[in-house]
């Protein structure tokens, strides 16, 4: 009985390069078209104006970047944009103080990571960030857009901030994806009110990120120290309840800012951590769970957290936007609160300091 051999078709080499040559034109094809896509869609209108909200990041950058140290800075969201009197810190401690918070929605990944290059020996970092960052914001939003428009280093800054580990990479990857939609959604909108007007009206695209209540040029009312004035004098905008406003806070929030500290501590500084102001109704247990506001954060944390969640709760007429902006006369209280609590914790670290120096000189 014979056998005869099973023949093995042979390959065509050439077919083979083919196709690949063919897979990666196809590949750099759809990069290229992507860029190209990405690049209209950032330079489409409407984009954040030079005189706008935003653009104040660029003048907080200056002066993070040229004050000297030992400084106070102060970084979250536009809870210190709109409620901190920077002034008078300065005036309490007799150290310079910068307020870097102008938008929550940046994410705590990205507001921690700005900062850093300008931490120094001897410098407060006070961390005040809005509840929702530290549970579903932490990687940002869209709305980092507003900081490459206005300060094309922050991207430098989101790449740093997402390139820690693979992790974080893959979100970086979900942000870009999301990043096209929001804008031609506002460039969409925009249109479509045109049309409803029955005109072209160039203002809507200089004017989208201003509100009716705060008006134009608003980069023109934030001091030298970052702190904005613009609303002062303004009536309180209506109370809206929020529910479940304070929940425990994300892991990676934790992890984020642990790092964090650890960063600046062998930088030589030091890192606290403060409450954002929210109305008191906020707090209440038809709002929000009194096990959440007790336990808060309910994460382990390596810096010092300076007060709990009612300390920073305040009356709804304190207010000029709930949940975090206040107005004038809010301001000034929580900034009261918020000095007596450094006080508190700068004369702990002071005796801390002053018994270790005991305790090595003993020895």
């Amino acid at each position: 009985m014979s056998f005869k051999t099973a023949e093995i078709p042979k390959i065509s080499y050439t077919s083979v390069e083919s196709i690949s040559t063919e897979a990666r034109s196809s590949f750099i094809f759809a990069l290229l078209f992507f860029l190209v896509f990405l690049t209209i869609t950032f330079l489409i209108p409407p984009r954040s104006g030079k005189l706008g909200y935003f653009a104040a990041l660029k003048d907080k950058h200056h002066y993070l970047e040229t004050v000297q140290s030992p400084k106070i800075l102060f970084i979250g969201g536009s809870n210190l944009a709109f409620g901190l009197d920077s002034h008078l810190i300065e005036t309490t401690f007799h150290k310079p103080v910068v307020n870097m918070g102008i938008c929550a929605p940046f994410g705590l990944r990205y507001i921690l990571e700005e900062v850093k290059d300008n931490i120094n020996p001897g410098d407060t970092v006070v961390i005040v960030p809005e509840y929702g960052i530290l549970q579903n914001t932490v990687d940002g939003s869209p709305d980092l857009i507003h900081a490459l428009e206005v300060y094309p280093p922050a991207g430098f800054f989101i790449l740093r901030a997402y390139t820690r580990s693979p992790q974080a990479f893959f979100k970086l990857l979900d942000l870009i994806r999301s990043l096209p939609s929001a804008k031609w959604n506002a460039f969409y909108t925009i249109l479509s009110t045109m049309w409803q007007k029955g005109y072209y009206d160039p203002s809507l695209f200089i004017n989208w990120e201003i509100s009716n209540q705060i008006g134009p040029d608003i980069r023109f009312y934030f001091d030298k120290h970052g702190d904005y004035f613009g609303h002062f004098g303004k009536p309180n905008l209506p109370f809206r309840p929020a529910w479940e406003l304070v929940k425990s806070m994300d892991s990676e929030a934790a992890n984020l800012i642990n790092d964090f500290h650890n960063f600046a501590t062998q930088r030589g500084a030091q890192v606290v951590l403060i409450p954002p102001p929210v109305p008191s109704e906020y707090l209440t247990p038809s709002c929000c769970s009194p096990i959440s506001i007790a336990s808060w954060p309910n994460q382990v944390l390596t810096v010092s957290i300076l007060a709990k969640p009612k300390r920073y709760a305040f009356a709804a007429a304190l207010f000029y936007q709930p949940p975090y902006h206040l107005n004038i006369a809010g301001r000034t209280i929580r900034t009261t609160l918020i000095s007596e609590d450094l006080a508190s914790y700068f004369s702990k670290t002071l005796k801390q300091s002053i018994f270790d120096d005991a305790k090595k000189v003993s020895l």
